[in-house]
Parts: C-alpha cells; sequence; structure tokens
C-alpha cells in the first residue's frame, strides 16, 4: 500500500517475532465507535503482483497506486489502510473519486452504518519460509472477514494450491472446542475470495475453480502422492472458511500488456539500474529458483518517464470487473465477523485481540479463542476500573464548583505523573460541610461508574459485573477515608474557631478592665463598651475571615454553630463588662446596684 495512506500493523524483527505497531492501534480506536462491529478485509498472496493496487482501487483512496522500485518485497509484516470507514460508505463511494474525506461525510443510511471495515495488506509471502508465512498469515486469518488471496500469473494447481496450504496450515494453531461451548460457528475463517489478475470471464474463474478446488482422482497415476496432498489441502480450505469464491480481473489498463522483458536475475539488477533515471518500474511475474532461468518482467502501470497511470484511465471492463467485485465483498461484511464466540466490537477490541495472537504466534502457543478474547477483557476492564478510580479521586478533588471535562480526565487518567500523585488528594486542604462532602461523594461515585462502563465497552457482561463490584469496595474504602478526613478538618476548624473567639472575648476583657470612664456616666460608659465590642468583633471577624473563606465549602459555619452574629458576640462579651465594672465599684466603695449598665449593642 500506499504509505501515505498505510501505516504498518504488524511487523517482523531481525528474530522473525511478529510486532503489532502502536500507530495502528491508535487509527483503529480514533476511527471506530467502541460498540460498532469491525469487519476486516485483507489481502494476501506473493509480493509485487499488484495487492496494493487492487486494494487503492476497492477502497478509492487515490487517483494511483504505489509501486515499489526494488524487486524485492518491500515490507513484511502487514499494513493497514487509513480508510477505516463504515460499510455503508465503502458500498456507496465512487471508488476513483479523489476526494474521499468528502465522501466519508456523507451521512449514512441502513444498518450498514453501525460496522466499520478497515482494510490490511499482508505483504512478502513467500520471501521466507513456509512457518514464517504460516505465523504471519494467523492473526490476519483469524481477524479477517475477508480475505482476498491475489494471483498473477499463469493458473497452476499445484503453485497455487501450495501458497494456500499456508491457510490451511494456520488451523493447525487453532485450538478448538467442541460441544455446546465450542466458540465457533461452523467454520473457522472468515470468506476467501481467490483473485486470478489479468484474466476475464465467467467461464474462466470456474476452470479455475474446478482446477483448485474439486477433488482429483488420484487412482493408479504416477502423481497419485501429490494428488492425495492436494486433495488434503482442498479439505482443509473448505473445512476452514465460511465460503470460498474464485473470481478473475482483466488486465486495467493497456500498457501493462507490452512486451515480457526475459532477462536472468544478474541482468535484472543491471537492467533495473540503467533505468534509474526514467523510474520505470517493474513486476516480478515468475522468479525461478535457479540462476540459469529467465525472470520475466514487465513494465508497471507507468509511463517510461515515471508517471503515473491513474485509475479513472483503467479500462471500463476492468472497472465493472472490480465493482461486481466489490458487491461480492459488502454482501460479505453485512454480518459482524466472530471471534471466540463473540463478534469484534471497536477498534481497540480488534487491536487487542491483534496484539494478543500475536504474542501467542511469538510464544508457539496454541490459540483459543475464547481463552484469549476473556483474557483480553479481563485486561481492559481491569484498566477501566483504575482509570475509573483515578477519576472517583479527581471528582472528590473537584471543590471550585467548575465541573471537569470527564473526555479530558480519560487522557489524563493514562499520565504517569496523576497517577503517582493521585493518593495525595486536594481535598485534605478543603473543609466540606456534612451536607456537601455527602453530595460531592455520591456524584463522583455517579461519575466513576458511568466511566467505567463506557471504558469496559465491549467486554464480557459478567467481567464487567465482577470488576464493578470490585470498584465500589474500592471506592468505598476512598470514602470512609474521605469522610474520616473531613471529620478531623472540622473539628481543627472547630478548635480554630474557639481559639478565635476567645481571643476576642479575651480582648474584650483586658480593654474592660482597663476603662476609666466616671462611673456616674453610664451613657459615657456605654459608649465606651460598643466601641470596645465593635472593635474586638471587627477583629474576630478578620480572624474568621482568614480561617474560613478558600478552605470551607458549603454551610461549614452553621455545621460548628459558629455563625456568630455582633450581638451574639456581645452577649457571650457581657460578662466581662460586669466584672470589670464590679471591680471599679468595690475600689471605689459605690453601690453597684445603683448603677445602670449599658445595654446590649
Amino acid at each position: 500500500m500506499d504509505p501515505s495512506s498505510a501505516v504498518k500493523w504488524v511487523s517482523t524483527n531481525p528474530e522473525a517475532k511478529l510486532k503489532v505497531s502502536p500507530a495502528a492501534t491508535n487509527l483503529l480506536v480514533s476511527s471506530t465507535r467502541p460498540a460498532a462491529p469491525v469487519n476486516l478485509v485483507s489481502i494476501l498472496g506473493p509480493a509485487r503482483n499488484g495487492k496494493s493496487s487492487l486494494m487503492n482501487t476497492l477502497v478509492g483512496t487515490g487517483d494511483t497506486f504505489a509501486m515499489s522500485d526494488s524487486v524485492k518485497a518491500c515490507t513484511k509484516g502487514g499494513d493497514l489502510s487509513r480508510s477505516v470507514v463504515r460499510l455503508a460508505d465503502f458500498e456507496n463511494t465512487d471508488r476513483y473519486q479523489s476526494d474521499w474525506a468528502t465522501f466519508r461525510s456523507t451521512p449514512n443510511r441502513g444498518p450498514d452504518e453501525d460496522i466499520y471495515v478497515a482494510f490490511a495488506d499482508v505483504e512478502g509471502q513467500g520471501d521466507e519460509c513456509e512457518e514464517h508465512d504460516v505465523r504471519l498469515a494467523t492473526p490476519f486469518l483469524l481477524l479477517s472477514k475477508v480475505i482476498i488471496f491475489n494471483w498473477l500469473g499463469r493458473p497452476n494447481k499445484t503453485t497455487m494450491l501450495e501458497k494456500l496450504e499456508v491457510m490451511v496450515l494456520a488451523t493447525d494453531k487453532i485450538k478448538q472446542q467442541d460441544g455446546d461451548g465450542g466458540c465457533f460457528h461452523e467454520k473457522v475463517f472468515g470468506h476467501l475470495i481467490i483473485l486470478a489478475r489479468d484474466l476475464s470471464g465467467p467461464e474462466k474463474a470456474e476452470e479455475i475453480r474446478e482446477l483448485l478446488l474439486n477433488d482429483e482422482d488420484a487412482g493408479p497415476s504416477k502423481d497419485r502422492k501429490g494428488a492425495t496432498n492436494r486433495n488434503t489441502i482442498r479439505a482443509g480450505l473448505r473445512n476452514s472458511f465460511e465460503s470460498i469464491v474464485v473470481r478473475t480481473l482483466p488486465v486495467p489498463h493497456p500498457s501493462i500488456t507490452g512486451t515480457f522483458l526475459c532477462r536472468p536475475p544478474h541482468v535484472v539488477a543491471d537492467f533495473h539500474h540503467s533505468y534509474h533515471n526514467y523510474r520505470e518500474l517493474f513486476t516480478i511475474k515468475t522468479l525461478f529458483p535457479s540462476p540459469s532461468h529467465p525472470v520475466c518482467l514487465r513494465s508497471a502501470a507507468r509511463s517510461e518517464l515515471g508517471t503515473a497511470i491513474p485509475l479513472s484511465d483503467f479500462t471500463p471492463k476492468f472497472k465493472a470487473t472490480v465493482k461486481d467485485l466489490k458487491v461480492d465483498i459488502v454482501e460479505m461484511l453485512r454480518i459482524p465477523h466472530f471471534f471466540g464466540g463473540s463478534p469484534i466490537l471497536g477498534g481497540d477490541t480488534i487491536s487487542n485481540v491483534m496484539t494478543s495472537l500475536c504474542d501467542a504466534v511469538n510464544d508457539a502457543k496454541d490459540i483459543s479463542p475464547p481463552s484469549l478474547l476473556q483474557a483480553i477483557d479481563l485486561q481492559k476492564v481491569q484498566k477501566a476500573k483504575a482509570d475509573a478510580l483515578v477519576l472517583f479521586e479527581l471528582f472528590l478533588d473537584e471543590v471550585s464548583g467548575r465541573p471537569y471535562n470527564v473526555r479530558r480526565l480519560r487522557i489524563w487518567c493514562t499520565v504517569g505523573p496523576v497517577r503517582e500523585s493521585r493518593s495525595t488528594l486536594k481535598l485534605a486542604r478543603y473543609t466540606f460541610s456534612s451536607m456537601l462532602a455527602s453530595t460531592r461523594i455520591e456524584s463522583a461515585k455517579t461519575s466513576a461508574v458511568a466511566e467505567f462502563q463506557h471504558l469496559a465497552q465491549p467486554a464480557a457482561q459478567d467481567v464487567v459485573q465482577e470488576e464493578e463490584e470490585k470498584l465500589q469496595k474500592n471506592m468505598a474504602a476512598l470514602v470512609a477515608a474521605a469522610v474520616g478526613l473531613q471529620d478531623k478538618k472540622r473539628r481543627d476548624l472547630d478548635k480554630q474557631l474557639k481559639d478565635a473567639a476567645k481571643k476576642g472575648l479575651s480582648s474584650v476583657d483586658d480593654q474592660a478592665k482597663r476603662m476609666s470612664v466616671p462611673l456616674s456616666h453610664p451613657v459615657t460608659v456605654e459608649r465606651a463598651w460598643d466601641r470596645i465590642i465593635r472593635d474586638a468583633f471587627a477583629a474576630f471577624t478578620k480572624d474568621l475571615a482568614r480561617i474560613m473563606p478558600g478552605r470551607c465549602q458549603g454551610d461549614v459555619a452553621r455545621d460548628l454553630k459558629w455563625a456568630l452574629t455582633r450581638t451574639e458576640f456581645s452577649d457571650k462579651a457581657q460578662g466581662k463588662q460586669e466584672i470589670g465594672q464590679n471591680i471599679r465599684c468595690e475600689a471605689t466603695g459605690v453601690n453597684t446596684k445603683s448603677l445602670c449598665f449599658p445595654a446590649n449593642s
């Protein structure tokens, strides 16, 4: 595929281990809905035989198809097209339209809008040993609803069946289950389309079908062993795929049918190098293993000056045949692909399954789809629970009255520093009223559970339910800690308020004792007393402003019964004034009952 329209999905390292690219995972997750089925269309076959051009034509991702300037396989692994689309879009788009993004914005109609289609190009088959091909093909065969086997060249039952045998051998890696608890539908893999290139006509397709799929009568022939092996492959194909169809595809453009250039292998490099300035590209049609045999090359769909042939210039016959092929593929895609007895829902699921399949292949383990799917579900739901707990703590921390963006928090939950600091709640810096604390906690629990259920989609419900119960227990522990913290905060605050009140009353006491106005003028005493109360209450109010705002949320003062007015403060201080008056009267020998004490202010 064109690198500009594809990302590497599965690659191989020098140790022949399969590795999944995070870029492909991100593409699948961002392009699909979590609960929507995802059907994969994969094309397999020998490299340099036009697989990329066919996929580009089917998907409609551009006016040209890319070809490598090397006669060697340019990819070892699988590429994922960036065009992950709804089935309705794939069915209705003009495959030669250049502005694919514009079409994708067209409203969808019908149930097919809920099925997404992804496209994979598995290249490099045949360059490595058979075991490598089997390992590479296995994950794609298991995940694909439609597998296109691309064949360019003269139909040959022995050679083609040897290539198709890779798919049969892949079933040996799969652990089947019997009985009612079986995980599979009738077949292990999806639909297989055997596509013979540069041929045309339904008669030719039927002829190839009979050649490949009809059993041979071995009898006493010289090739009895070969016929038996081929029949075994045929039986394996029939038992593995939901359906097998054979289609032919004519030559896309007259320029491709030019004269074949026959050169031995050592001449190919020189020939290619001599035309380097013209960027003339070639496709190996047949590569014989012995250097003494010729290598047949033909011009790819480019002119001698390297000008790419637009898809719109392809022959009407080629376009019509591709359209018919697309109709067949669309019908096959209308039913979601099942893996482990469950449909593949969402880009996250297909990505996780691909990763687990590659790990199983690397470890040379038998693949049990139900067990693998259950492990993936459990891992996903446990991560959802962990993220929901982070979110719960962040919501407990929300005290400013400004609601957080849940989707943004979901991203924050994946950041290491957030996870590391989540145990230190900002809640510790604030004091809530009991009612507000209860409201905030319940709101946080509701939001965390809702986010957990969203993140856990579309895992099995029994797994989700079990982990949700654990989430509730984890949140209960956090709630108990938060409630205990708030109780302590309210006790500390109550002590601070009492200390502030004591300080204010002490100030009144000191000033009342120092009053030196004549005792025979109670009005003067009253004015002096009012001034003392006013100054002391102002100082007390300033202390309250320092203690309460910015640290207290809700009606905490009422909770602690510290909603004091100036009158209430004066009532508490009245005894101080009376004590001061009594001290003066005793010192001067005046009868206190004859004095008029000031009224409460």
